[in-house]
């Protein structure tokens, strides 16, 4: 399945980029181009690696502007990661509001990842899945709330990974 980075990840990485040379009003301007034509909201200071993908555009997503999202994840369409108002917790040392995604992860349409919680690497939470807690490696979550119904080794992982990305 070849799914596309599409063009509201590159406004976004063009805002961003804006952000860092502090740039702030022609940010916040891509920000809302972003909001007005794709239809999905990520914050100009927010952080995305630039290998994540959104599918059919990222259609509806929306990103907390603290959630950490780490390398070649992919999100579907109409996916919400946000934060907490104002709960936090100790993740990795840090405290955090917002989602902390790893990489390789996937979340499939409708799902919402809430909270200060953390994603672990090769994980993949199912359509309309509402998860509030920690995901641990290669875990499958599924529904409301979220419940993990398959752990996958290493190998199992890294195949199914290919097999969505590619």
């Amino acid at each position: 399945m070849d799914i596309g980075k599409g063009k509201a990840m590159t406004v976004y990485r063009w805002a961003n980029q804006l952000y860092h040379k502090n740039w702030l009003f022609l940010a916040k301007c891509l920000t809302m181009l972003n909001r007005l034509i794709f239809s999905v909201d990520i914050p100009y200071d927010a952080h995305l690696d630039y290998s994540v993908v959104l599918g059919h555009n990222g259609l509806g997503t929306v990103v907390h502007q603290k959630a950490l999202v780490g390398k070649k994840t992919v999100i579907m369409q109409n996916v919400v990661i946000g934060g907490s108002f104002g709960k936090t917790a100790k993740v990795d040392g840090q405290t955090v509001t917002a989602p902390i995604i790893g990489d390789h992860v996937f979340i499939a349409s409708g799902a919402s990842v809430i909270g200060p919680v953390k994603i672990a690497d090769y994980a993949v939470i199912g359509a309309s899945a509402v998860v509030t807690k920690d995901v641990q490696f290669g875990e499958v979550v599924v529904g409301n709330p979220g419940k993990v119904i398959r752990t996958m080794t290493l190998e199992e992982a890294q195949a199914n990974y290919e097999r969505i990305y590619h």
